[in-house]
Parts: structure tokens; sequence; C-alpha cells
């Protein structure tokens, strides 16, 4: 029944803080396994595989070739998944695809706005555009309840997809549209689910071509311009050539004579 010594005392606090930092970075890794765990959309060959979040519930639609949803969204407009492949028309590239979509959205979104479009990279380097839009939903309607409306803020990465399902198969192309919406409310909360989807498709910025000579580079002549050596014949033509109504200089001479 002795008290403990100092040293005991020491060892019992340093044991103790040493367990507690354990179940600490135990926790953290066990949440980050769940946040991170995913499930692979059931897509047809050759068509990329494409992860979403293990919590997501796949949703049958005639729609869309896949879509999911997560039924644990804050909201009464749950956040969603949808994927979208179709043949790639011959001489189809993303931007008109776009162009395409953008009007396809405007006529069956209300009050669809367009926010901003930017150039992406996908996979090992495909050229991808991802238009960042929202528009007005009254999901509570269709279930027949009076709620207000929920405006949406949504992603579509557009890309085109070259495969083979084998590889003495022919070379199939399909444009690829993935789109991920939620409340605009929460936008900020999915954007680790919506990390997610991008990440498995290697989503990045455009790689730009730092050795391709800029428009806006001072070294560089403009199109259609002329080098800063060269000479411009409408100057010299100018300088050689006296202004209309000027005598020369001999003119002048001969005048005074």
């Amino acid at each position: 029944m002795e008290a403990p010594s100092k040293a005991d005392e020491v060892r019992t606090d340093i044991a103790m803080a040493v367990t507690i930092l354990f179940c600490l970075f135990l926790g953290l890794g066990l949440r980050g396994q769940v946040l991170n765990a995913s499930n692979t959309a059931s897509l047809d060959k050759p068509l990329p595989q494409i992860k979403y979040p293990a919590t997501w519930r796949p949703n049958q639609s005639e729609d869309a070739t896949f879509a999911a949803v997560n039924p644990g969204s804050p909201s009464t407009f749950n956040s969603r998944l949808t994927v979208n492949a179709r043949p790639a028309k011959e001489g189809e590239t993303v931007e008109l695809a776009r162009a395409e979509a953008g009007l396809r959205n405007s006529g069956s979104l209300s009050y669809y706005r367009e926010l901003s479009v930017d150039r992406m990279e996908v996979l090992d380097g495909v050229p991808a555009l991802l238009t960042t839009y929202a528009y007005v939903a009254d999901p509570t309607r269709d279930a027949g309840a009076n709620g207000l409306p929920v405006v949406v803020e949504a992603q579509e990465l557009l890309f085109i997809h070259e495969g083979r399902e084998r590889a003495s198969d022919p070379l199939i192309t399909t444009l690829m549209a993935v789109t991920l919406e939620a409340d605009a409310t929460a936008w900020e909360a999915s954007q680790s689910d919506f990390a997610v989807v991008f990440n498995s498709l290697q989503l990045r910025e455009e790689t730009v071509d730092e050795q391709a000579p800029s428009a806006f580079d001072s070294d560089a002549p403009a199109e259609g311009g002329l080098d800063a050596g060269a000479e411009d014949p409408g100057a010299a033509a100018t300088e050689a050539a006296p202004a209309e109504g000027t005598p020369d200089s001999d003119a002048d001479e001969g005048g005074s004579n």
C-alpha cells in the first residue's frame, strides 16, 4: 500500500500518453479508410473504371449508363453521380459535345446557368472539359410533397475514350459524360465524395507545353505580323515618298532659282 515513487508515476504517465496517441492514430486511420472506401461502377468494356463512394447506392436509370445517389445527403436533393456513354460521332470533339450538352441542359433544366468551363485531362493525358453549372430542382414535388425548390450545383466531365474489348477487336471510340450533382448548400461538404470519382479518372488540369510559342510573348512575332528585325515596307514607302501637297527639297531649290 505504499505510494508509488516518482519514477513509477512518470512511467505510468508515459504509458497512458502512448496509449492515447495510438488510439487517436487508429481512429484517424479507420476514418480515412471509411471516407476513401469505394465501389466500381458496372460499366461494360472497354469503358474505363469509375469508382464512387461505398456509402452511395446504385440507382437504376433508363436515361443513364450508370447512376448512383447518396442516401445520406443533408438535403431533399440527394447528391448523385450519372455516367452516360455513347458512340462518338465522326469528327466529334469535346468542344462540340459541350455545346450540344449546354443546349440540351438549357432546354430541360429550370433556370440553367453555366458558371465555368475548364480544360482538363483524364486517364493518360486524354483531353477533357469540365463544365460547372447550376439549376433549380424541385425534388419534393416529384414525391407528391410541398417542399421548397433546391438550387443544384453540378459538374459535367466530358472526354472521348478509345479502347478495345479484346486486343484483336477494332478500336471503339466513346463519348463519356460523367456528371456529379449536389444541393448548392452542401456542395463543399460533398467534395470528398466527388474526389473519389474524379481520382479514379485521374482528373487533373491540362498540361501546358512551355516550349510552344505564346502570342503574348514579346520575343514571338504576332500572327500575320513582322519580326522585330524585319523592315516594314509600308513604313519605308512612307519615308521615301513626300507627303501629299508638300514639295520636296529639290522642288524648293528649283522654285527659288
